[in-house]
């Protein structure tokens, strides 16, 4: 599997002559790494005075937000392969030129991509409820991680859209970009959020 790789051996298969892994398997890795960053934060707090001296719903708060980073960061860590062998799934079935299965395919694609792109924006909103018992000497690793984060929906959502569009179920294709739309413009919201409120800290 993909994510069982070196990153040297990663890197070397995603400038291969092959089509994947491509832009959506390394959006989720950039996700993951942004979620990761996100967590060493948490980490290099909770020892600090600031930390200790919170309210307890202030640290249940900082608590929960860590705990669902990793889960977001294990489903972007999935998606470093899911998005592969789903785009692997639709090269077969055009090869074949099997009408039914080529609509099957580019779903899961679309459906496998806006997953990535939810758990993503998903992240975002755990960073943020970092931000207030944060580290202060590690607060650019979160915004480091905001930027990753971000930048991996904005790379997926574009993986949403190019399967969507070759979909001809009119109302499937018109949900699922809707989805999309919303959590591409609410991840984007969520970095400036993160980005003003962090500068002024």
């Amino acid at each position: 599997m993909l994510k069982d790789l070196s990153l040297e051996e990663y890197v070397t298969e995603v400038e291969s002559e092959r089509p994947t892994p491509g832009g959506g398997s390394v959006a989720a890795l950039v996700g993951s790494l942004g979620a990761a960053l996100s967590r060493m934060l948490a980490n290099l707090s909770v020892q600090k005075t600031k930390f200790k001296e919170a309210s307890k719903d202030k640290q249940e708060l900082f608590a929960t937000a860590f705990h669902d980073l990793k889960q977001y960061e294990d489903a972007l860590i999935d998606g470093i392969d899911g998005d592969a062998l789903s785009y692997q799934c639709v090269i077969s079935a055009c090869k074949i030129k099997d009408e039914e299965e080529i609509q099957r395919a580019l779903h899961t694609a679309a459906f496998i991509a806006l997953d990535i792109v939810r758990n993503a924006n998903l992240a975002l909103e755990a960073a943020y409820n970092l931000i207030e018992l944060a580290n202060k000497n590690v607060i650019s690793d979160l915004l480091a991680g905001t930027i990753l984060l971000q930048s991996c929906v904005e790379i997926s959502y574009l993986n949403v859209v190019a399967n969507v569009k070759l979909l001809k179920d009119e109302k499937n294709k018109k949900d699922l970009l809707e989805e999309a739309n919303t959590y591409l413009n609410e991840s984007r919201n969520k970095k400036a959020f993160i980005v003003e409120k962090l500068s002024l800290s």
